[in-house]
């Protein structure tokens, strides 16, 4: 949608609507890996499993709406407002990959103290808790970054979008 949405008037255009939507799409790409690592793990009949799912879907759909806005926009002001909108929906689904992940754990958790056969190495179970944690780091600093503080100009550019580039 982005790409489509202005047509570029030069080749330095061009490189950067591509490079932009790189960064949307690789996003989009780490939450889908995210997801689908959880999923193959995550019993069927977890509790709140379908509602964060569904949240998750509706933060993924958002996503390249409110960045395509993001893009478009010129006033600053609804770049500023633009702006926290999308961290916050970034955020929010990486935190929501991590509340997922963690369905994952607390259920191997579950079986283990309870006498039970655990279904997931420790190896595997380690490397979920370590991304786990990275994602919340990411989804920390993208909620973090929609405050006002990081509306920032720096020789860079604003801060909130040095966090995210950065961040990503």
């Amino acid at each position: 949608m982005f790409l489509i949405a202005r047509v570029p008037q030069t080749g330095q255009d061009l490189a950067v609507n591509v490079l932009l939507f790189g960064f949307s799409f690789l996003i989009l790409v780490m939450t889908w890996v995210g997801y689908s690592r959880t999923m193959t793990v995550l019993p069927v009949d977890v509790p709140f499993a379908l509602l964060l799912n569904l949240l998750l879907l509706f933060c993924v759909a958002l996503e390249p709406y409110l960045f395509s806005i993001l893009e478009s926009v010129d006033s600053l002001d609804l770049l500023n407002s633009e702006s926290i909108a999308y961290a916050l929906d970034v955020g929010v689904m990486f935190l929501l990959l991590v509340a997922l992940a963690l369905l994952v754990v607390k259920g191997e958790q579950k079986s283990g103290s309870a006498g039970g056969h655990r279904r997931l190495h420790p190896v595997v179970l380690r490397r979920f808790r370590r991304v786990m944690k990275a994602e919340a780091i990411v989804g920390a600093i993208f909620i973090v970054s929609a405050l006002p503080i990081f509306w920032t100009m720096t020789p860079i550019g604003y801060l909130r979008f040095t966090l995210w580039y950065d961040c990503i």
